[in-house]
């Protein structure tokens, strides 16, 4: 699930059910000529020539189309920040400064608030605060971030990261921050009430991109996790068979299913197909322990099927399908049908 985009209550169980052995896109073949006799001859192989070749330019932009020159949502909500390393200002500088917070406005917490300087973010929550859990890539401790009341962190190009706190006093917060690889400012700053970002998620049901709108890659490597941020929701299933509460995407040809748990146990179950976890694919609980993560590079000649449960009862099922040759998935399903 992508950052942001992730629920909290309950949990899950995923059971990969298995996939066929995959294999390369096989190679195009290559036409061959043979000597004209005659102009009438030669005009008629240049007449098929240059029709192959428009075909064949055609079916390549077909199969890749243009990448998109995207922006952030909330790019006009964030200052263009400093990418060089910087000490953290002297508490005078955020006493000064503008709140910034990307979350949705009813969303937002009212007792704990957002500062940015420079490339350093303040986390306040007025009468005190603690990290109970931080995940993604937070950093070295004192350098990139530094603990206390309040706390601070450095935003970096190319990061991510997600924290929970807990306030002594007031509601649990969710800290989400996302700095694309190659982009000017961050994505998102974003700071939400954990019990209202739940209430959100599990209603949660994205339109889908259509495949042949999407550029995919042979054997991709796994994109950063600020990166997810960019990614297009995918779902070949009917509208009406999506579940609730579960995302797929795909960037950079790795695709990812997220769920948010409904039931009380977190769990994935790898039965065959998907090779070594940790190097083929990536499984992972997040906003801890509450959501189940799936990351998996798409690859021609590779089916894959998976099956996401809550307390051992079936709540969807995943197919993906991608034949041999062919220049992208046919099949990318998330469905409540088994």
């Amino acid at each position: 699930m992508s950052l942001g985009r992730v629920g909290l209550a309950g949990a899950l169980v995923v059971v990969l059910l298995g996939c066929n052995e995959g294999g390369s896109p096989a190679p195009e073949a290559a036409a061959s000529a043979s000597p004209a006799d005659g102009a009438g001859t030669a005009s008629a192989s240049a007449s098929v020539s240059a029709t192959a070749s428009a075909t064949a330019a055609a079916s390549a932009s077909a199969a890749a189309p243009e990448p998109k020159d995207e922006q952030s949502p909330h790019a006009a909500l964030i200052p263009t920040i400093p990418t060089e390393a910087a000490p953290r200002p002297a508490a005078e500088a955020f006493a000064a400064a503008e709140t910034i917070n990307t979350a949705p406005e009813d969303r937002r917490p009212d007792h704990c608030g957002m500062k940015l300087v420079g490339q350093w973010l303040q986390i306040d929550c007025h009468t005190s605060a603690m990290i109970s859990v931080r995940e993604l890539d937070w950093g070295k401790a004192g350098e990139d971030y530094v603990d206390g009341h309040p706390l601070y962190l450095r935003l970096r190009p190319g990061t991510a990261q997600r924290g929970h706190l807990t306030p002594l006093e007031g509601r649990a917060v969710l800290l989400n921050v996302a700095w694309p690889t190659g982009d000017a400012k961050p994505w998102l700053i974003a700071l939400e009430e954990k019990a209202k970002l739940a209430a959100h998620e599990m209603d949660v049901q994205e339109e889908a991109t259509p495949l042949d709108a999407i550029a995919f890659v042979a054997d991709p490597p796994r994109p950063a996790e600020a990166d997810w941020v960019r990614a297009e929701p995918v779902n070949t299933a009917p509208a009406a068979e999506r579940p609730k509460g579960c995302t797929m995407k795909t960037v950079g040809g790795w695709l990812r299913v997220s769920c948010a748990g409904q039931g009380t146990l977190v769990d994935m179950l790898v039965l065959k197909g998907f090779g070594k976890a940790g190097k083929d694919y990536f499984r992972r609980t997040v906003l801890a322990g509450k959501s189940v993560e799936l990351d998996l590079p798409l690859k021609a000649g590779h089916d894959y099927r998976a099956m996401v449960t809550d307390d051992f009862e079936h709540r969807a099922t995943l197919h993906v399908e991608w034949p041999e040759g062919a220049p992208r998935p046919q099949r990318l399903d998330l469905t409540t049908k088994r």
